[in-house]
């Protein structure tokens, strides 16, 4: 199959500016990377930053967005764990690459580490497949900062928007003979302050609570005493991709070969294609819960 030298992409051109439609040269995979034929694409807080603030850009123009799933149509030297016509996940995390354009998901095709791959059983389409890689790296970095993982569930479950939620949450907790040492928040920057007040009226007197916030931390939350926020990236660059690699590698390609990972929330899909990309970032600007926006191509 002829690779085209050319492919459309959803591009960042200007900060605060729509994503714009543009062509672009199709790149080449270097050592340890693989060229994706993108066929589904998910949508994240963090490409809405990207697009209307310029969170972990360097240049413009950028490609934003990290959910990907897709066909892998190149290798390049190195690669050994896939091959080419392999179905995939794949976290291509442009906010790692400063949104170089060979490396955010909003295009047709993109080049995404092999540490970051993860075969799709035959049972997973691509939209399922592709609301994978940030839920995964944002649990696994929770565990590596916090200490956090926990299975999908919950015993108790309240209303952020009402009016006395800490009271109610704190309430509960009392009841259940329940301290806070680490607490997690993946929700929009608009309720840290939640949060961390729920993390102080319950942490243990005499110790500190730690709360990763996988959102940018607002700098007008207001922390109380004992309590450390951090913001979820994952380790350090340079124990960055074995960490990668057992992740998507490892656990995830585990998981889903065994049945023990499910496509969650529900999966929106939006009309259009790449053309839809500003509608779902206006879309996770405006709110949605418990909700997944995606477009296939």
């Amino acid at each position: 199959m002829s690779l085209p030298t050319t492919h459309q992409a959803a591009a960042i051109v200007e900060k605060g500016k729509p994503l714009s439609l543009i062509t672009r040269k199709t790149p080449t995979p270097g050592p340890g990377e693989v060229l994706l034929k993108v066929q589904a694409i998910a949508f994240n807080p963090v490409d809405m930053a990207q697009r209307d603030v310029g969170l972990f850009i360097a240049a413009y123009p950028a490609i934003s967005g990290s959910d990907v799933a897709g066909t892998i149509t190149l290798t390049g030297p190195g690669v050994s764990s896939v091959q080419i016509g392999d179905r995939v996940t794949a976290f291509a995390s442009a906010f790692f690459a400063q949104g170089n354009p060979d490396y955010g998901a909003t295009q047709e095709y993109v080049l995404v580490a092999e540490t970051v791959l993860t075969p799709l059983p035959a049972s997973w389409s691509f939209v399922e497949g592709c609301v994978l890689p940030m839920a995964t790296f944002v649990a696994w970095s929770a565990w590596t900062i916090t200490g956090i993982l926990r299975v999908w569930g919950a015993k108790r479950v309240f209303d952020y928007k009402a009016e006395d939620v800490v009271e109610q949450i704190v309430s509960a907790a009392k009841e259940d003979g329940l301290k806070m040492t680490k607490g997690m928040h993946a929700a929009g920057s608009s309720v840290q302050q939640l949060g961390v007040d729920v993390m102080g009226a319950l942490r243990e007197e005499g110790a500190v609570s730690k709360y990763g916030i996988a959102p940018i931390v607002d700098k007008e939350v207001k922390v109380p005493e004992g309590v450390e926020t951090a913001f979820l990236t994952g380790p350090q660059p340079e124990e960055r991709d074995e960490w990668l690699k057992w992740v998507f590698g490892t656990w995830l390609k585990e998981n889903l070969a065994k049945g023990r990972v499910v496509a969650s929330p529900h999966i929106k899909v939006l009309d259009g294609g790449l053309a839809a990309a500003n509608q779902a970032l206006d879309n996770l600007k405006a709110g949605v819960s418990a909700t997944k926006l995606a477009v296939e191509l």
